[in-house]
């Protein structure tokens, strides 16, 4: 009896370890293991094309941000001209600064946009990066496309911090503008345009956000068949006996 059982247990691993190695070569054969190489388009694709497209575009890619400034710029320079409380009420000092403020907010975003962000060729680079890597075997074209990711990534975060930056500035500045105007005055109205504005970025993302956000949505939608070793009730339900399960893993 306990011989049958010993060999009834040697028999079981011996079948449940071919099964597996077969589950496996099953699953590298399909060729759906890695993402990376299963996404359409791939990553070092995307990266050519977006990297003609910021040269194409230029400064409009940062549009989500220069429209915000703008109007705060705007703002202040409207409340300069029509005054604040404090030109009625002499006891009000602070709302003297926040014509300043919604003018200095607008000014350092278009120095911003203009003098870092225009020149941040973060898919240009990585193109250049990316086509000197070898591509021949699968284990290259993995570091290929996980490189180039890596810029799309990198690119999608920086977009993410700086609409948030760009939010929290333009809406506080335009938040004390509307506090300092005059009421029923031109320059309290631009003030809750500007206020309104702020919102810009966060309703319309950047370029690279986008792209980012496209690219993460194609890996998920990819499905491979997916191979494993299992034991499956017999006909009788009293026991199990060694098989293989196929499944579709989204």
């Amino acid at each position: 009896m306990q011989f049958t059982q010993k060999l009834f247990f040697r028999s079981l691993f011996v079948s449940l370890s071919i099964l597996t190695l077969g589950a496996q070569s099953f699953a590298a054969e399909s060729g759906f293991e890695y993402p990376e190489l299963s996404v359409v388009p791939r990553a070092s694709d995307r990266l050519d094309v977006e990297s003609l497209k910021d040269k194409e575009q230029g400064w409009k890619t940062q549009a989500p941000f220069l429209i915000p400034a703008t109007v705060s710029f705007l703002a202040g320079a409207s409340l300069l001209v029509t005054g604040t409380k404090s030109s009625i009420d002499s006891f009000d000092t602070t709302s003297k600064i926040a014509p300043y403020i919604g003018m200095g907010v607008g000014l350092a975003w278009w120095a911003l946009t203009f003098g870092v962000l225009d020149h941040q060729d973060i898919y240009g680079n990585a193109v250049s990066e990316v086509s000197k890597l070898p591509g021949r075997t699968q284990r290259e074209q993995l570091t290929r496309e996980r490189r180039a990711e890596e810029a799309i990534y990198q690119a999608g975060s920086l977009s993410r911090k700086i609409k948030w930056i760009s939010f929290a500035s333009n809406f506080l500045s335009s938040g004390f503008m509307v506090a300092s105007a005059q009421n029923s005055t031109a320059s309290k109205a631009i003030a809750v345009g500007s206020m309104i504005t702020a919102f810009y970025p966060l309703i319309f993302n950047q370029r690279w956000e986008t792209t980012e956000s496209f690219h993460r949505d194609y890996k998920k939608r990819i499905y491979a068949p997916v191979a494993s070793a299992t034991l499956l009730p017999n006909p009788s339900g009293s026991s199990y006996s060694p098989g293989i399960s196929l499944a579709l893993q989204f």
